[in-house]
């Protein structure tokens, strides 16, 4: 197997928690296909252009990290999907809320929960396969798209009031169910 940091990546990982029947092809490009599956409320998002290397890791719906943590402070939330790319050297966490009713607390402790996910591969990546500084230059991106539920057409993508979406903090809210990879990912 190729030794570049997406091989390595999908050798460490499980392949259920690997999305690749997520990814379609769309005007000879790959469109990533998510989707919100509450239990409560349903929606669904595609981010075009996605680079032809992106991994989606189903972070919330394959990792059940109860059993190791008490979930105080927000400790076992994590975002819906990571989106990686060694192409693009971005990370793109992605959190999807069919409703407008969640907390932008709790939307930052569940981006805050996948970071968490994502340094716990890069340190597997260092231990396990002796890739040291594994995706260390890659950008970090944090988007929510909110209100899924609700929107029955394309609306307009605002940039988020800090200018840059790089900390959980600064997380951009998009209240759009379709946008490209390369808007999100700047």
């Amino acid at each position: 197997m190729s030794n570049s940091d997406i091989a390595v990546l999908r050798e460490m990982l499980n392949s259920g928690a690997v999305g690749d029947e997520m990814l379609k092809e769309h005007d000879s490009a790959k469109t990533a296909v998510l989707e919100e599956k509450d239990q409560n409320a349903s929606g669904s998002v595609e981010i075009r252009q996605v680079p032809e290397d992106a991994v989606i890791v189903k972070v919330d719906a394959r990792l059940h990290n109860r059993k190791l943590f008490s979930g105080r402070n927000g400790m076992c939330k994590r975002s819906d999907f990571m989106i990686i790319s060694e192409e693009a050297g971005v990370v793109l966490f992605v959190e999807l809320k069919s409703g407008n009713s969640d907390t932008r607390k709790s939307i930052v402790e569940q981006l805050r929960g996948s970071l968490c996910v994502f340094h716990y591969c890069q340190s597997v990546a260092c231990n396990f396969f002796g890739k040291k500084g594994f995706m260390s230059s890659y950008k970090k991106r944090y988007v929510a798209f909110v209100n899924l539920g609700h929107i029955k057409r394309r609306t307009g993508i605002v940039r988020p009031p800090s200018g840059t979406h790089d900390t959980p903090l600064d997380v951009w809210k998009i209240r759009s169910n379709l946008v490209s990879f390369s808007k999100i990912a700047k």
